[in-house]
């Protein structure tokens, strides 16, 4: 009897899913399939949709402060760091980082955070190219940001941002999603 009953679980939560996947997007599909237990972890690794690593904001990295609107469209940690390094010719940055995330009318704070300097991480960018990168900090959609909300973003980056600059003009400044742990 227990057999039957488990049976008929696994085929409604299977005939459940497929229905879902049939009237709704797959990106839209995806928390609650990362949600589920034993193969959520798996679909998460092995199937992100197309956008999942799409950096929801890039900034040139500079010493004026920037804002931008951004959706963080799927729940889990977004990193924000500074990317498009080819060597690492500075062990740290020397550069710090203010974050401030908004409503999109900015008029209340949602998210504020500052990180004095970063140590250099060796990495594969999505186009599998090798570099360096910078970790500052990371915020968890919906935990401390709310998901599929248009926010406003502030970045402002202060210290040795000139001579960083010199020996990386490239680096910017990205908000990107990341793999969950």
């Amino acid at each position: 009897m227990q057999t039957v009953k488990r049976m008929r679980f696994i085929l409604l939560y299977v005939a459940s899913l497929s229905i879902m996947l049939v009237f709704c997007s797959y990106d839209k599909f995806f928390d609650v399939l990362k949600s589920m237990p034993l193969v959520g972890w798996l679909i998460a690794y092995n199937f992100p949709p197309a956008d999942y690593y799409v950096p929801c904001a890039t900034f040139q990295l500079s010493e004026i402060p920037c804002t931008k609107y951004i959706t963080c469209r799927y729940k889990g940690r977004y990193d924000i760091h500074i990317h498009n390094i080819l060597t690492n010719q500075l062990s740290t940055s020397n550069v710090s980082l203010h974050i401030s995330l908004t409503n999109e009318d900015g008029r209340n704070i949602l998210y504020v955070k500052d990180r004095g300097d970063s140590g250099a991480f060796a990495y594969y960018n999505r186009d599998g190219v090798f570099g360096y990168r910078y970790f500052f900090l990371s915020f968890n959609v919906p935990d401390e940001v709310p998901a599929n909300k248009r926010l406003n973003l502030t970045i402002f980056a202060s210290g040795a941002v000139k001579d960083f600059l010199s020996l990386h003009p490239m680096a910017e400044i990205e908000v990107v999603k990341c793999f969950d742990k």
